[in-house]
């Protein structure tokens, strides 16, 4: 599709953005001549039968290849003359200016640049209310090179005698002066006036960006084609000798905490009339999360082309059309910031002039900082508890997907899950009715499956009235360990060298007690509110498919994992974590396992 096409299709589908408007209409950003506030003030344009409004537009101010989609206006007409003259109707028309009298509308013949389209036109009423009037069709059309008014036309058989009975244009009054606003007679060489307030009489204009960027920072690809989520998944590769990492004599690899690289993919868009553009591209990183006195550090130089590249050497130039660029950062966590997370941390990219340093375009997004696959949210209990609904059904649920990269760490142990909760109320149903962890169904990709097959793992019975074998919980928030039997996911064909039974989503779902409420009853956790949202977290209505998308929120329920190395179990007890492991985690608030494959 060709950037006019496009520009094209943008008017059109842009309408509604801004009013309901009829069929055919066109839309795009107001281009305001005013603070959008009226005052209630309006007025009669001369006291001629017929007269023209105008806004100035300067022509520079408009990037190549803008379009003008139409005209918002606000005009009000409170007539006490029974029955009313006429349904008035403002028509807009874009003009030239006037040669011999600059900053006025030209009314010779080859004035005329465009009038507004029939179908797009209301009469002026009683309220004061916004109309949109169109241009081409509804599709808009090139703006003009040069400086120019949108004009409207008040109609001729206005009654100028009675200041009552006339379409007025609505005025802002308590904005500075922009000299903008114009009104002139019908005639050529009639009476011209500019208007000492700013009038509501505003062009809609399409404007390409000369330059255009579009960031997302992720994690590694976890596996072909996959965009990768908003969040980087850290976890160590050592073993613990009193807090303290050692290499695993039986791992000759190389220390490590993490599998998981920091990436970023932008595209830049070179829509102006230069053939390159030099910039220098700045990524930037708030690393106030992690350390409260720590300033903005840039982190450019850290970045590499995807898969161990040559690094970023500003400036970039830019050609004519669209530049994907695709980097990572190659480093491990460093170990001292591993007792901070999980935490979002703020990163800006941004693309700036190489001679003055100002900022062309820019995109800021979190990027969340995770202790392990199975950890998605990060912690914050922002945005307090949530129900499926209220009451509870038999079936309800909050569930969470977890990917495929949990399922390749190998021989490690898969110990149990953690969920905060928060109860209410003074008969409080005790804690959550149950939880499951499923695979997926292998027809419905990011659904459990609910056969026996596609059980994995559960606790508690599913509707059980008396909760007799539920989980329990607590006041909010309460973190709540789910236990249940271990299993080695190297064991289930989850190694990361070939094992296929399990590289696939899977489902955890934490169930409510039929009957529980908002005032009382028990509520899972919903992270929200600034958080990075790895879109994982549904909800389960009823026990009937499909899951529904939270789309806002982040359900805390998390995957815990054990250390074939450090003590894990089969009893489903409390022996899942070595003594090393179980204190450390007790401090940094992340697990420590050991790979071996």
């Amino acid at each position: 599709m060709t950037d006019r096409r496009i520009a094209l299709l943008a008017c059109a589908m842009l309408a509604s953005f801004f009013f309901p408007l009829p069929s055919g209409a066109s839309g795009g950003d107001v281009r305001l001549r005013t603070d959008d506030v009226a005052e209630g003030y309006y007025y009669n344009a001369l006291s001629e039968a017929a007269a023209r409004y105008g806004s100035l537009y300067r022509g520079a101010e408009f990037n190549a290849g803008a379009l003008i989609c139409g005209a918002r206006l606000r005009a009000l007409d409170q007539s006490t003359i029974t029955p009313n003259v006429d349904d008035y109707t403002l028509v807009t028309e874009l003009r030239h200016t006037d040669p011999n009298h600059p900053g006025y509308a030209s009314l010779f013949a080859d004035g005329l640049i465009a009038t507004a389209d029939a179908n797009s036109l209301l009469s002026c009423g009683s309220s004061s209310a916004a109309q949109v009037q169109t241009f081409g069709g509804g599709a808009g059309i090139d703006a003009p090179g040069g400086p120019f008014l949108l004009t409207a036309i008040q109609p001729a058989n206005h009654d100028s005698d009675d200041m009552n009975d006339y379409c007025g244009v609505v005025l802002d009054t308590d904005s500075p002066f922009l000299n903008s606003s114009r009104v002139q007679s019908l005639a050529p060489g009639g009476e011209r006036k500019t208007i000492g307030y700013n009038h509501f009489l505003e062009a809609i204009v399409f404007e390409p960006s000369l330059l255009e960027l579009h960031g997302r920072m992720t994690g590694s690809s976890h596996f072909p084609a996959d965009r990768g989520r908003p969040v980087m998944f850290a976890r160590s590769g050592c073993n613990l000798d009193q807090f303290r990492c050692v290499a695993d004599p039986g791992d000759p690899g190389p220390l490590t905490t993490t599998d998981d690289f920091i990436t970023v993919r932008l595209t830049i868009d070179n829509n102006g009339p230069q053939a390159s553009l030099p910039m220098n591209l700045v990524i930037e990183a708030d690393p106030s999360p992690l350390n409260s006195t720590a300033s903005k550090k840039d982190v450019t130089g850290l970045f590499r082309s995807l898969g161990g590249g040559p690094g970023i050497v500003n400036p970039l130039v830019f050609p004519s059309g669209r530049t994907v660029l695709t980097m990572d950062i190659r480093h491990a966590l460093k170990r001292r910031l591993m007792r901070f997370l999980p935490v979002d941390v703020p990163f800006e990219l941004r693309l700036e002039d190489p001679n003055d340093g100002i900022v062309a375009a820019s995109v800021s997004q979190n990027l969340g900082l995770r202790p392990m696959p199975g950890y998605v949210d990060n912690n914050s209990h922002s945005g307090g508890f949530g129900l499926v609904q209220s009451p509870a059904m038999t079936g309800d649920a909050i569930a969470v997907t977890f990917g495929r990269k949990w399922w390749q760490w190998g021989s490690v142990l898969l110990s149990g899950a953690e969920v905060v909760v928060g109860q209410t109320g003074t008969e409080v149903l005790p804690g959550l009715d149950a939880f499951e962890l499923r695979r997926e169904d292998p027809v419905f990709a990011f659904q459990p499956d609910f056969s026996p097959q596609g059980l994995i793992r559960s606790v508690g019975t599913v509707g059980d009235p008396g909760n007799a074998d539920g989980i329990p919980g607590g006041p909010a928030p309460t973190t709540v360990r789910i236990e249940f039997p271990d299993m080695s996911l190297e064991g289930l064909g989850g190694s990361a060298r070939g094992g296929l039974g399990f590289c696939r989503p899977a489902a955890g779902l934490v169930y409510l007690n039929p009957g529980d409420t908002l005032l009382s009853g028990t509520g899972v956790g919903l992270a929200s509110g600034g958080d990075v949202s790895v879109a994982t977290s549904s909800i389960l209505a009823g026990g009937v498919l499909p899951l529904i998308p939270l789309h806002e929120s982040e359900a805390e329920l998390r995957l815990d994992y054990g250390d074939e190395l450090s003590g894990g179990n089969d009893n489903g007890g409390g022996g899942n974590f070595g003594p090393g492991i179980r204190s450390l985690r007790s401090v940094t608030r992340f697990r420590t396992v050991t790979r071996r494959d």
